[in-house]
């Protein structure tokens, strides 16, 4: 209802619908790019998309997460969402590329760590036990970085964003705003560290 409510208000503003094919990325740059979620709102003003062009844009996200992830969690919606970049690039499938980027961002770390078979597998595990089975075989610490990014990763997405609900046609920008506040610089930092000490041990 709000989504239909917020189209119906964005066509009435001048340069609505001024580019009909405007996208957010190319092929180069689907998979890692500096979008936001104020970006997506740009792109749905410039387009000129109402909610039936909103909702094919952000159908494969839903549906991978109906197929393996079930988006328990800042992490998984990240993982979620660079599996439906790359399935999109893959099949040429229609995308935003918009989704969660900072979570992206933690996702691609992970995948450059434990590798993109690995992340295809996290991808799919509903429990702490199917994570573990998963990465110890990457090495036996890989699970303590994993759930620990997790856990810094949700604490910092509910106290930053998730908790807020901003009804109204401003309520997406509001809602945007509160998003950009999230802070994941300590995670990051996690991650660098356990890499570091892995490449460390590589060449003792």
């Amino acid at each position: 209802i709000s989504a239909i409510k917020i189209f119906e208000a964005m066509k009435k503003l001048p340069y609505y619908g001024s580019n009909k094919n405007h996208v957010c990325y190319t092929k180069e740059t689907l998979i890692k790019n500096n979008n936001t979620f104020n970006t997506f709102i740009k792109h749905c003003f410039i387009k000129g998309m109402d909610y039936d062009d909103y909702y094919k844009e952000i159908l494969l996200h839903e549906v991978m997460h109906f197929c393996s992830s079930n988006g328990g969690s800042a992490l998984e919606e990240g993982i979620n969402e660079l599996k439906t970049r790359e399935v999109a690039l893959k099949y040429n499938l229609l995308t935003n590329g918009c989704g969660y980027p900072k979570e992206v961002d933690i996702a691609l770390r992970l995948q450059e760590i434990f590798g993109k078979e690995t992340l295809d597998k996290l991808s799919f595990s509903k429990s702490y036990e199917e994570r573990k089975e998963i990465l110890d075989t990457v090495s036996s610490d890989a699970i303590t970085l994993y759930e620990e990014v997790r856990y810094d990763m949700e604490k910092e997405f509910r106290e930053k964003y998730y908790k807020y609900n901003f009804p109204g046609l401003l309520g997406p920008l509001k809602k945007t705003m509160k998003y950009n506040q999230i802070d994941y610089s300590k995670v990051i930092e996690k991650i660098e560290n356990y890499k570091q000490s892995k490449t460390i041990k590589q060449h003792l």
